[in-house]
């Protein structure tokens, strides 16, 4: 390349500074902006008589703006970097854009943009806020971009392919009452975990949602109210769990979506339409994310992850427990019932309340008398008396508790009105939970 061309490849411009740049292309931050202005607009007209208008690794020091432009050719801005915003609002491409690698270190604004062809913006950084709502689609590639501050994307439409892979948003993005009409991909992207950044996909219109991917993603401050997800595909998707240990391991635990700790105040975000003011009686609240459980459940299902879709099915059950149009008797057994056996979705519970039962059970039979296989009569006073003979009574009083009908049992004879009264009542909560228990195993090893 000669010294009197600029240093960039395929620029024909004189250098401006002492790196062999030329003024568009030249770091320099505090560049003349009118001489800068100049050779950009005539780089633009030169463009705008061949096929692309080629403006890669431009370095803009003063706000772009070019809302008032509509370019009918191939535009591209490759590993541009923007200094100062950048304003596209209402802007026309009418072939294919390229903003590949590019920077935007004060933010863009892509307001009711179109993009009739190809949008590629992959790799590119946003550093401040990222614009897009109400654009329109053709085809829109994001493939490894960054977004420092929020991506907003609310009722933008994506007519074709949408490509979110790898893509930030830590600081989250706002896709509410968007529309995408074909395939999108969300894989291997960063998404927020903390309050009060969230990811946004409420009132989301999917056209074609079997070809709506979401790949190892962390849905921990994700939200889908009033968006259909029953059919979307969901691949190694982490979801959020309340206190997760080993004791939530064995007893159950509940799948505490971004709106379920919200509506319930367990996190808050004063962004919520709903938390300013709420009350425990928002019926409207409870009603919406119990439906967002059950479409999350009804994909699970689908798709034969049971064990899965049953953590959704005690999300939506407690929904309908807390649901204050609920009937007052509903849910005291709605409690019962997850108290007892997580909503049909642990066994363990119920075994343990079965065995602790019969231990309390045994203790009573102790107390008012029994016979054990014709022996001589076992009943017990306080009082002294050998530990080894008591702890052998009370070990056949709870086997006697534990087989007590309708399990067959050892030949066990009450002595009395209260033995009689306490093995009525055992047998009731024996049916009670061998019943709990048989659902339970059946609903995580025969679906």
């Amino acid at each position: 390349m000669s010294g009197n061309t600029c240093a960039s490849d395929g620029c024909l411009l004189s250098p401006y500074d002492r790196s062999g740049l030329c003024i568009l292309h030249s770091y320099d931050p505090e560049k003349d902006a009118t001489s800068f202005n100049k050779a950009l607009e005539d780089k633009i007209a030169r463009g705008k008589t061949a096929d692309t208008i080629d403006l890669k690794y431009v370095v803009f020091p003063v706000v772009f703006n070019w809302s008032s432009k509509d370019p009918r050719n191939t535009v591209t801005f490759q590993g541009a970097w923007f200094l100062e915003p950048a304003n596209f609002d209402a802007v026309v491409f009418f072939k294919e854009v390229d903003f590949r690698d590019a920077i935007f270190f004060e933010g863009a604004s892509f307001i009711k943009a179109q993009f009739l062809a190809k949008a590629n913006s992959s790799g590119a950084t946003f550093c401040g806020h990222a614009c897009f709502p109400e654009a329109n689609f053709a085809d829109a590639t994001f493939y490894g971009a960054g977004f420092s501050g929020t991506a907003n994307f609310r009722k933008t439409k994506f007519s074709g392919a949408a490509d979110f892979r790898r893509v930030d948003f830590g600081q989250g993005a706002d896709f509410s009452q968007s529309t995408f009409h074909s395939s999108l991909r969300l894989r291997h992207a960063i998404l927020p975990t903390r309050t009060p950044a969230r990811l946004n996909f409420r009132d989301v219109t999917l056209m074609e949602p079997a070809k709506v991917l979401f790949d190892t993603v962390d849905f921990a401050q994700a939200s889908f109210l009033r968006t259909d997800v029953s059919e979307v595909r969901l691949v190694d998707v982490k979801w959020p769990h309340e206190e997760e240990s080993w004791v939530t391991d064995v007893f159950g635990k509940t799948t505490a979506l971004y709106d379920y700790r919200v509506l319930l105040k367990k996190e808050c975000n004063r962004d919520e339409p709903w938390f300013e003011g709420r009350k425990r009686s928002n019926v409207s609240g409870f009603n919406l994310v119990g439906d967002t459980y059950r479409q999350f459940r009804m994909n699970l299902e689908d798709h034969r992850r049971h064990i899965e879709a049953g953590d959704f099915h005690v999300g939506e059950m407690e929904m309908r427990r807390l649901n204050p149009e609920t009937h007052l008797l509903y849910r005291g057994l709605l409690w019962l019932y997850g108290l007892a056996a997580n909503y049909g979705e642990s066994y363990v519970r119920p075994l343990i309340a079965w065995f602790a039962l019969a231990a309390l059970f045994g203790a009573l039979y102790l107390l008012t008398g029994f016979k054990w296989f014709g022996e001589k009569q076992i009943a017990y006073t306080f009082g002294p008396g050998s530990l080894g003979d008591f702890l052998a009574d009370w070990l056949r009083a709870w086997l006697s508790a534990i087989a007590t009908p309708p399990l067959p049992g050892p030949d066990f004879k009450p002595l009395g009105f209260w033995t009689s009264f306490w093995r009525v009542w055992n047998a009731v909560f024996n049916a009670a939970f061998i019943s709990l228990t048989l659902i339970a195993l059946r609903r995580r090893f025969k679906r």
